[in-house]
């Protein structure tokens, strides 16, 4: 009798059915299916809050240097391909002066500066009519700017800043 439950019981230890084994294949399918399209979702509005990080960071050096120049003071904001870094340069000082460097996010391609008031709050000056504007083709939007008038704008409502 002893041998017969031994023997019963080795016999239904064989492992998973094939069934059993298609199901669990089934469902992690499923589970995939769901969680890769929401991964790269995240992964694009986080490349969009890079570029607005980015944005932000310029429109502040910017404002800070305009509310400080002289009236005759000329800035321009560049993206060096090679090292991957912001420089905001004063082309009025001679030799001409770098005012800032920063790093700039992975994926910005480009970005775009335009100024077109008189720098120098003391000297009656006016630092609000500036244009900053980032490129980052891996987001949800190609592109954010940033005014002192207008804000933050992403997308197709980013100001062309020319």
């Amino acid at each position: 009798m002893a041998n017969w439950i031994w023997k019963t019981k080795e016999d239904k230890d064989q492992g998973f059915s094939l069934v059993e084994l298609l199901i669990v294949v089934i469902i992690m399918g499923i589970l995939a299916a769901i969680a890769i399209p929401l991964f790269l979702s995240q992964r694009a509005k986080a490349e969009d809050k890079h570029a607005q990080s980015d944005v932000r960071i310029l429109a502040t050096e910017i404002s800070t240097f305009y509310a400080d120049a002289p009236a005759s003071a000329t800035l321009t904001v560049t993206l060096s391909t090679s090292t991957h870094k912001y420089t905001i340069t004063d082309t009025t000082a001679s030799p001409t002066v770098v005012y800032s460097t920063m790093p700039a996010s992975k994926n910005v391609t480009n970005v775009k500066f335009s100024y077109t008031g008189t720098a120098g709050v003391g000297s009656g000056g006016n630092d609000s009519t500036w244009c900053i504007r980032v490129e980052n083709p891996a987001g949800k939007e190609a592109a954010y700017s940033m005014s002192p008038g207008g804000g933050m704008n992403g997308g197709s409502s980013a100001e062309a800043c020319t």
